[in-house]
């Protein structure tokens, strides 16, 4: 196993495409479980929240996008919560992800367990960001299934984000 910089273009676009790839795990296995549920709308749809209507319909990222606006002064009006709340959404997923290709190159550690522990690292720090910021409740007022959903799609995005470095890693001299 080959020890690339942290700060090479290397790592940034592996680090980049593993966000990518992990995202679109996470959500995937979140949209299958919504279809399982009865929801009705196409993944596309979902994925970008199209219904949205103002920042009461989108999710966490959305809301954190509006704090973050508001702590600039910027107003963000409703009609922009989906774009927000996507916008958000997946700058997370490649800020963890390009973590764990940065962690990875710089310890030389094998990339699917740094990507593991980089998704429960991202499982963790929303609860310990969120909760306090009143987006997300404290962590034990959540039913187990809640949890459980959450954990394990933060899993799915931390296994597909470490293969996927682990992958980019093995096709590079």
């Amino acid at each position: 196993m080959t020890n690339k910089k942290p700060g090479s273009l290397t790592t940034i676009a592996s680090g980049a495409l593993a966000a990518l790839t992990g995202t679109l795990a996470l959500d995937s296995l979140a949209y299958c479980r919504y279809r399982r549920d009865g929801g009705v709308d196409g993944f596309a749809a979902w994925e970008f929240s199209t219904g949205a209507r103002s920042f009461d319909d989108v999710g966490a990222p959305g809301h954190v996008g509006k704090m973050i606006a508001a702590a600039a002064h910027v107003d963000i009006s409703d009609c922009h919560a989906a774009r927000t709340n996507s916008v958000v959404h997946w700058a997370t997923g490649a800020a963890w992800g390009l973590s764990a290709a940065v962690v990875a190159a710089a310890t030389g550690a094998a990339a699917t367990p740094v990507g593991l522990a980089v998704g429960l690292a991202a499982f963790a720090t929303s609860y310990a960001v969120l909760a306090p910021l009143g987006i997300y409740q404290p962590i034990w007022t959540y039913d187990i299934n809640t949890l459980w959903k959450d954990f394990s799609g933060h899993l799915t995005f931390g296994l597909a984000t470490g293969a996927t470095v682990a992958a980019l890693r093995s096709l590079t001299p």
